[in-house]
């Protein structure tokens, strides 16, 4: 997560620096009062960054896929690891750099949220350590592989008894001289 803090770090500084770059050419006292309401907004940035990066939690059991997260108002994110159907990483160049990934969890509903689009994930796990982000997803994917054979197999189980029934039925249509 530190190394996410520095994204957001440098980002708030390049802005500093470029706005100061600009300053000098608004004339008057303006350029003053820019500047402290700019390094208000910043510091207040930099703050909450730390705060949001503080926030976000994740669990993984195994039913459910859970996501915490929020400064001023939580949110909780839960998929079942059942209704998962893709597991994708990303990475970006800066995100790279500092050895960060994200996790993205999408479902065949996708997401609900009318912001964010089709075809964008239900959950995303953002800036992560890359070898966490493998650990996590191996044991998504670990999961999801679990829950696969013990599914294939109670489906089998289901028409096998199907199958017996049907069987049984026949018989005793059969035992009646066939009507």
């Amino acid at each position: 997560m530190k190394a996410a803090y520095l994204i957001h770090h440098f980002a708030c500084a390049s802005a500093v620096f470029w706005s100061s770059l600009l300053l000098p050419l608004v004339p008057g006292a303006a350029p003053y009062v820019v500047t402290l309401v700019w390094l208000a907004v910043t510091a207040y940035y930099v703050w909450w960054v730390k705060r949001y990066y503080e926030s976000k939690a994740y669990y993984i059991d195994e039913d459910y896929v859970t996501v915490e997260k929020g400064v001023f108002f939580s949110v909780v994110q839960r998929v079942l690891i059942s209704k998962i159907h893709l597991v994708s990483l990303s990475m970006g160049l800066i995100s790279r750099l500092l050895g960060l990934a994200t996790i993205n969890l999408h479902t065949a509903a996708g997401s609900t949220s009318t912001w964010r689009g089709p075809g964008m994930p239900e959950v995303g796990l953002a800036h992560l350590d890359y070898d966490e982000v493998l650990r996590v997803s191996d044991r998504i994917l670990e999961l999801l592989s679990r829950l696969a054979v013990s599914d294939r197999r109670r489906l089998g189980e289901g028409i096998v008894g199907g199958l017996r029934r049907t069987r049984e039925l026949l018989e005793a249509v059969l035992a009646r001289g066939g009507r």
